[in-house]
C-alpha cells in the first residue's frame, strides 16, 4: 500500500522539471487545464477501483497507473499555477 501512495510523489518529482521546461511551449493555461483533467480522471478511476478485487493484480497495476497520472496532473497544475502567480 505504501508503494502505491508514494508513486504519486515520485511521479510528481520526476515530471515537475519537465513541465517547467516545456511549459512555454504548451502554455500555462493548457498546463493548468490538462493538470485538472488528469487529476479528475485519476480520481474517477480510483472510484471505479472499488469494483475490482483487492487481491487481483489488475487492482495493483491500475492503482499504480492512476497514481502516476495523478502525480503528473498535480505537477502540471502546481508548476503552471506557481509561475502564473509570480
Amino acid at each position: 500500500m505504501g508503494f502505491i501512495l508514494s508513486t504519486y510523489q515520485i511521479a510528481s518529482l520526476i515530471i515537475s522539471p519537465i513541465v517547467g521546461w516545456k511549459m512555454n511551449d504548451f502554455g500555462r493555461k493548457n498546463c493548468i487545464v490538462g493538470g485538472f483533467f488528469l487529476i479528475i480522471l485519476a480520481t474517477v478511476g480510483f472510484g471505479t477501483l472499488a469494483y475490482v478485487k483487492p487481491d487481483d493484480k489488475l487492482f495493483t497495476a491500475a492503482a499504480f497507473v492512476l497514481r502516476i497520472f495523478e502525480g503528473i496532473g498535480d505537477a502540471s497544475l502546481s508548476i503552471a499555477s506557481y509561475s502564473t502567480i509570480t
